[in-house]
């Protein structure tokens, strides 16, 4: 591909904006996902914004604007591994627009990014038993929407028991859905690598209820998603830059605000992300738990036969 670092800008925004929007396409030819491209778009545009922001910036960015901006992020309460992710978007730009002849230099220095030791542990909201409970019970609260309640039990119920990611969620089809030999095939979502996970009794039972309602469109084939929607772009619709109807896979905003509200009508307790269900799962391990599981997997299967064979 053909680049115009040397090309002549008349400010030194708009040689960063020009940069950038290089580096973009570039990952757009690479086949690189549409919402990885769209998160490195989000931040070198803040970047950018900071930087033009400032009136006494130098004719490129340098290592004490990317440190202004990392104290930026803080000021605005970005969590520090956020900060980080930031950092390292930032850095790996910088070192293709280097290598491109756009930089001499990458203004993101190591020492900037915090590894992953340096870092506080993880902040959780604790669940207790009872609300566990609550959410293993396929038994819809009056504040939860009928119309996509199965969809949501399902996938809190996923999260709950494996320890699927957010990117293989999403990834699912029912064809990586192994019945018979309780296990699904979990693809990641950046290198494609695929590796086992446990299904359990209780997660089989969710999905199936979840297929039976009809929120998944009967006559999809067993490669499309198995979460998804058919909604326009938005907060709770694909990231896909058009107004199509087709059942698509949601992106990942889709499925944290879906987790958040799910577990706020069932389990009474707000701002739960999806990696703070896995954990809460993970860390609430008890007899009485695994019995609820068992149980609760027994009467989903009841429902399902008595839902089969209604007219």
């Amino acid at each position: 591909m053909k680049f115009m670092a040397n090309s002549t800008f008349a400010t030194s925004v708009e040689r960063l904006e020009a940069a950038s929007a290089a580096w973009l396409r570039d990952l757009e030819e690479q086949g690189r996902l549409s919402r990885t491209v769209e998160a490195y778009a989000s931040t070198l545009a803040d970047f950018t914004s900071f930087f033009g922001a400032d009136e006494d910036k130098s004719d490129i960015p340098s290592y004490a604007e990317v440190l202004l901006w990392r104290g930026n992020l803080e000021s605005r309460g970005c969590r520090e591994r956020t900060i980080a992710q930031y950092l390292r978007q930032l850095r790996a730009f910088f070192d293709w627009a280097c290598e491109h002849g756009w930089y001499q230099a990458n203004p993101v220095l190591k020492r900037l990014i915090p590894t992953v030791s340096d870092l506080p542990p993880a902040e959780y909201v604790a669940l207790h038993d009872w609300q566990l409970r609550r959410l293993y019970t396929y038994e819809r609260p009056q504040n939860a929407k009928a119309a996509t309640y199965p969809r949501n039990y399902a996938i809190a119920i996923l999260l709950l028991t494996t320890d699927l990611c957010n990117g293989e969620l999403l990834h699912l089809t029912p064809a990586d859905l192994h019945r018979a030999d309780n296990v699904i095939a979990a693809r990641d979502g950046h290198t494609g690598e695929v590796r086992q996970v446990a299904f359990s009794d209780l997660a089989q039972s969710a999905v199936q209820l979840y297929l039976a309602s009809g929120i998944r469109p009967q006559d999809l084939p067993d490669t499309a998603p198995l979460f998804g929607n058919t909604a326009p772009k938005g907060s709770f619709g694909p990231r896909t830059g058009d107004e199509s109807r087709e059942w698509q896979q949601g992106s990942r905003q889709w499925l944290s605000t879906l987790v958040e509200r799910h577990v706020s009508a069932v389990a009474f307790v707000r701002g739960v992300r999806c990696e703070e269900l896995r954990h809460a799962a993970a860390q609430a391990e008890s007899a009485a738990l695994s019995e609820a599981r068992t149980r609760q997997a027994r009467q989903n299967a009841l429902l399902l036969e008595r839902m089969k064979s209604r007219p």
